[in-house]
């Protein structure tokens, strides 16, 4: 029979989660996640129990992950096999406030979109990254429109073409300084180049 059983998700903010480890043996498991990533990709997890206890926790090996998934426990790099779309498993015997953390490798990938495999979109990990074409013409901004055709007579902004062949999208998109998880192209943009942020961070503007 089944005892041992956590189960998380995440959230921005601390999530207490109790479950039965063993017979009669409860723990809780804390679990910090900055949302919806911080650059390092990390998750942190903190054990509370009354007594020493003995279960796995089992960590998903994202398929958007790159190589290199680490985790630690109490600081300590705990060794796994696991590979992307996998679960690593964490068996031992668990005191309170032992600590874990997971770094997830977050890498710039595209996707082709189905039906389209020319059109690319773009991505940081889980993150789906737009391009940022800027607020120039649009009437300042409003919770919400009163139909869906209430900018459709504002001149649309010219969108750049990317022309990259194959290379590798680290060679041209480019961190942006002192903004996490955003991007610039690099000599690539026809006929100029834009700023890639994450999809949810585009309110209220243009973007493609």
């Amino acid at each position: 029979m089944e005892t041992s059983r956590i189960r998380a998700s995440h959230e921005p903010s601390p999530l207490p989660i109790e479950a039965n480890a063993a017979p009669c043996d409860w723990a809780a498991l804390t679990e910090w996640v900055f949302h919806p990533f911080a650059p390092s990709g990390e998750a942190r997890f903190t054990i509370k129990c009354a007594k020493p206890v003995t279960f796995g926790l089992k960590f998903r090996y994202p398929s958007w992950a790159g190589t290199g998934m680490v985790i630690k426990v109490n600081g300590q790099v705990f060794k796994h096999s696991a590979h992307p779309g996998d679960f690593a498993s964490v068996d031992r015997d668990w005191k309170n406030d032992d600590q874990v953390q997971v770094q997830f490798p977050l890498n710039l990938r595209s996707e082709s979109l189905p039906g389209a495999p020319a059109t690319k979109a773009f991505f940081l990990g889980p993150l789906l990254l737009g391009g940022d074409l800027g607020t120039n013409n649009l009437p300042a901004a409003i919770a919400y429109a009163r139909n869906q055709c209430q900018y459709c007579d504002l001149p649309a902004p010219e969108v750049p073409a990317l022309v990259v062949r194959n290379n590798p999208l680290e060679s041209w998109l480019r961190p942006v300084a002192d903004e996490p998880l955003t991007f610039h192209t690099a000599n690539a943009g026809r006929p100029a180049d834009v700023v890639l942020r994450p999809f949810y961070q585009l309110h209220y503007q243009r973007y493609t």
